[in-house]
């Protein structure tokens, strides 16, 4: 198949936007790749610091707690009920921050009964030594039932935080895997293709400008009298070849013309007298 010159430079254009469109998409998906790890990323930090946190307010109740049973002083219960809100919002929010986990969810289904039967422990607590004084409070506590739901939700919280913190390292990898992809693309890819544009331009080129180049001066040379210049190319199915037809069928005229003129030139052309009359001849 024989391609026009335009067709050749259209294509030349194409494959030069063909680069630079493939070269974008690479680009914004491992941007948008890295983006999207990112914000993974800062999600898996924003579950530990909920997970801290509501570690923090059992810890703050347990605090308070203990204050008011060893002074008995409502002061002293001020840790205790910022505990419990803190802890209801932590538990919230983790609920929301992990819907798309299902080993987190079903963690916090079992953790939110435990924290419940801690609270309930330390509001008996509180009202024994509010009702009945230190001993009957110290009682309780010595029973375990406090100590041993607080133990299980340190060990769910410990499986959740080993959880998002696994996932916090395939997300760090993701992150960087992304950046030096992006990176490449950027260092290598841009110069690539800057390269294979260069190389298809400057071949593209070569069959144009060559050829025109050729026809050119046997044109110059056909302008000084020299029917001799025959042009090359005359096969190509393109433009330049049509050119090159034409000015060797016009070569072909001017030499059927100048031998004509020189046969013209070299023949008898004297004039003969035309005949007397028949009685001259006599």
């Amino acid at each position: 198949m024989s391609w026009s010159v335009g067709t050749k430079i259209g294509a030349g254009f194409a494959l030069a936007l063909a680069a630079l469109a493939l070269i974008g998409v690479i680009a914004y998906r491992s941007t948008t790749s890295l983006i999207e790890a990112s914000d993974l990323r800062a999600h898996t930090n924003v579950v530990l610091r909920n997970l801290s946190s509501l570690l923090s307010a059992m810890q703050d109740a347990e605090t308070g707690q203990r204050g008011y049973l060893i002074t008995g002083r409502d002061s002293y219960l001020e840790p205790y009920f910022a505990g419990i809100k803190a802890s209801a919002e932590a538990i919230e929010e983790l609920h929301k921050l992990t819907a798309d986990n299902a080993n987190q969810q079903r963690r916090l289904d079992a953790v939110q009964p435990l924290i419940a039967a801690k609270l309930d422990e330390l509001k008996l607590t509180i009202e024994l030594r509010k009702a009945k004084g230190f001993e009957a409070a110290a009682t309780e506590v010595l029973t375990g039932k406090g100590k041993q739901a607080m133990d299980e939700i340190r060990k769910i919280a410990a499986a959740m935080e080993g959880e998002e913190n696994d996932l916090l390292r395939q997300r760090d990898q993701r992150v960087s895997a992304d950046a030096q992809r992006t990176i490449f693309i950027l260092v290598y890819g841009i110069p690539a293709a800057f390269v294979v544009v260069g190389v298809v331009a400057y071949l593209i080129t070569r069959n144009i400008s060559y050829p025109l180049r050729q026809i050119t001066a046997v044109a110059e040379r056909i302008a000084y009298g020299d029917l001799s210049a025959k042009p090359e190319f005359v096969n190509r199915g393109d433009e330049v070849g049509a050119l090159a037809k034409a000015f060797a069928d016009m070569t072909r005229s001017l030499q059927s013309m100048a031998g004509m003129a020189k046969e013209i030139a070299g023949g008898d052309l004297t004039v003969k007298p035309a005949p007397q009359s028949d009685k001259d001849v006599l």
